[in-house]
This record gives C-alpha cells, structure tokens and sequence, in this order.
C-alpha cells in the first residue's frame, strides 16, 4: 500500500483532475463550433480526450479515498506515517515543469512552432536529466518533424506565422 503523502497527494491530483476536465468541457462548448461537415462535429474528439481524462481523474480519486479510508481505520493511534508535509522539491518542479510548457505555448506564436519545439523538447530532456546523449540527440531531432508532419499534413492543423518557420 502507498505511503499515506502518496495517497493524499494523490487524492488531491485526481480532485484536480476533475476540476480541469470540468473547465475544459465549458471551454469545449464555447470555443469550438458545431459546424460539421461530416456529420460529426469539431467538438467530438476534444470531448472523448476530456471525457477520458474525467473517467481516469474520477478513478484517481476514488482509489485513493478508499485506500485513505482504510489507512485510517487501520491506523487507530492517529499518527500519520509518511506525512512529512508539503514537499516543496516537487512542488517547485511542478513550477518548472508548467513554466516550461507556458514558455512552450508563447513560442509557438512568437518563434514558430518547429524552433519552439526543439527548444521545449531539449528543455525537458534537460528537465528529466536524460543522460544518454545519442537518444538526447534522436528525440530532439525527431519530435518536432514528426509532431509537425501528423499536426499539418495528417490532421490539418494550420499553425501560427510566426518570426522563425
């Protein structure tokens, strides 16, 4: 069983996770239009996205108040093991982590979305200390051609102009 931090910050993460789902199902209806020219409209694949995210917050949170639950009646002394607090080394990369995507975001319109991406991608890899260079090198490479052929060419996705690309 997980350390009772684990659970609770679990707990909190799958409460999130909703809260989210719920803000983009309104962002979804009013921001994307109904028009269809297929019989089903642009709104139905970020609605299946959503409606995924939702089911797995929604399990998140469930498993983890149970398993909460449990730990409590287990634990009759009303200590808590494992919960040393916030952990403020995480919390600060969680900061770095949406600062990087932010910073992601904004490049697309300002520098393109090619140079963007290799940026974030070599950013991330930075991020997560991967320490093989030749894979560094492969996935840096790779994922701003390959994200770029499936957004423009496959799935049609006219991107921002922007100053680079």
């Amino acid at each position: 069983m997980k350390e009772y931090a684990e659970l609770k910050r679990d707990l909190w993460i799958g409460t999130g996770t909703l809260v989210v789902s719920l803000l983009l199902f309104l962002a979804i209806r009013f921001t994307i239009s109904e028009q269809s020219f297929t019989g089903i409209s642009g709104r139905a694949f970020p609605y299946v996205i959503n409606g995924l995210l939702a089911v797995l917050g929604l399990a998140l949170t469930l498993d983890s108040f149970l398993q909460l639950r449990k730990a409590a009646a287990d634990n009759s002394s009303g200590d808590r093991p494992g919960d040393a607090g916030t952990n403020w080394k995480n919390l600060s990369r969680i900061g770095v982590y949406f600062l990087l995507v932010c910073l992601y975001v904004t490049g697309i319109s300002y520098i393109g979305f090619v140079v963007s991406t290799l940026v974030f991608t070599a950013a991330l890899l930075v991020f997560y200390r991967l320490g093989n260079k030749l894979a560094f090198a492969i996935i840096t490479c790779g994922c701003a051609p390959i994200l770029w052929f499936v957004f423009d060419k496959l799935v049609g996705v006219e991107f921002p102009h922007a100053l680079l690309f």
